[in-house]
Parts: structure tokens; sequence; C-alpha cells
């Protein structure tokens, strides 16, 4: 076994990050013999781990593509035939999770988190303004939608679908408190530039929840 395939059998927290990203806010593809994994986000940490991530389990990649797209979101790409083979088969067409990939998810507590946490930071929302306090995720996919709904009944989180069928939403203390304690965002993910409605603009998604779980009188 050569060390590429030492390094990529076994489902790692960078994989499960990886995919995640793929399927949330990036892609993977494959046309005229090029194949392809890439990820775009207004956030430079996510970018750069998603960036540390695909080196440490497949090798240093020397010249990625990377580009800025109207000036705030980052995108990068990677193309490599092998990595591309070994992403695909947990990703289905449609974007959502195989379900082989799926029943590994539900053993494991700890790679459902990770799972989670990459979707939260990169389609969640925090709204927090006067008696308004709720988490939103956006995914339009029904049955992505219906997988990650299962996830976060697992951890113990009360999840619904919003009235759009477009997203997810969580709400109440309680709920907020416990994927706060669970899942939460990760360290330097902003509110985004497109988001200037209301006064949270700029500031850590993970603040802004922690301010909102503050606010609440018992």
């Amino acid at each position: 076994m050569n060390d590429f395939s030492k390094r990529t059998l076994k489902i790692t927290p960078q994989k499960v990050r990886i995919i995640a990203h793929c399927i949330f806010d990036g892609w993977l593809y494959s046309i005229n013999c090029k194949y392809a994994i890439g990820y775009c986000n207004k956030n430079t940490s996510l970018m750069n781990k998603f960036v540390s991530d695909i080196n440490e389990l497949y090798g240093i990649f020397k010249k990625p593509r990377k580009r800025i797209r109207k000036s705030t979101t980052y995108e990068v790409e990677f193309f490599s035939k092998k990595m591309y083979n070994d992403i695909r088969v947990y990703i289905s067409n449609d974007k959502s999770l195989t379900q082989s990939f799926f029943r590994i998810l539900k053993r494991k507590k700890y790679l459902i988190k990770l799972f989670l946490r990459a979707f939260w930071d990169d389609e969640g929302t925090v709204s927090y303004c006067g008696s308004t306090r709720k988490l939103r995720g956006r995914c339009s996919n029904k049955l992505l939608r219906k997988q990650l709904l299962m996830l976060h009944k697992i951890l113990g989180i009360v999840i619904k679908e919003d009235y759009d069928n477009l997203g997810l939403i969580i709400c109440n203390y309680e709920n907020l408190r416990i994927f706060n304690q669970k899942i939460g965002f990760s360290k330097n993910v902003f509110v985004c530039k497109s988001n200037k409605i209301g006064p949270w603009f700029g500031y850590e998604k993970r603040k802004v929840l922690n301010n909102a779980l503050n606010s609440y009188n018992f």
C-alpha cells in the first residue's frame, strides 16, 4: 500500500471537514480528464483550514488555483484525480451524503460534531435582535436536510425545518445552549459582509451566539 492510500484509508477529521465544505460551499467535478475539488468562503480562517486539511491528508500541493471573487469571497481549487476519486465516493450526485458515509457518521458522535460545525460555519446565520434569538442554516437539498436533521437529533439538539423548506432553524435557550456546547462555531468565523442588516456585521458568529444566550433573563 502506497503512502497516499495509507493517508486516505480512514475517515479522519480532516476528511470529514473536506467532504462537508465540498458539499456546502464547495464543489468537485471531472471534465475533459480534469479532476478538481474546490471551496469558496468569505472567511479566510475557513479557507486556510481547508487548504491545511488538504495538505495534511493528501500531501502538499504546490500550486492550487486561488482567486478572489467580488473582492470579498476567497476561492481555492485543487486538481488531483486520486483526491477527487477519494472524496467522490462519500458524496452523492445530488450533493447529499452517500448512505455508506452517513452510516459511518451516525456511529461516531465526534465526527458528527465536525461535520455539523462545518455546515454551520458555511451556511449558518445567527439572528439576535430584540426578542429574536435563533440560528438558521441554509439547505435547499431535501435529502441532505433530512440527513442533517437526524445528525442533530443524535446529538440531542432540537432542530426543525424552516417555513420555506430551504433551511433549518434552532431556537429557544435550551436548544441554543446545547448547540453551543456540542457544536458551536469555529474561531474567527465572522458575520459576513453581505449581511449588513443588523448590528452584528463583522462580529464573530460565536460571540453573537454567546451574547444571545447571555441576554436571556431567568
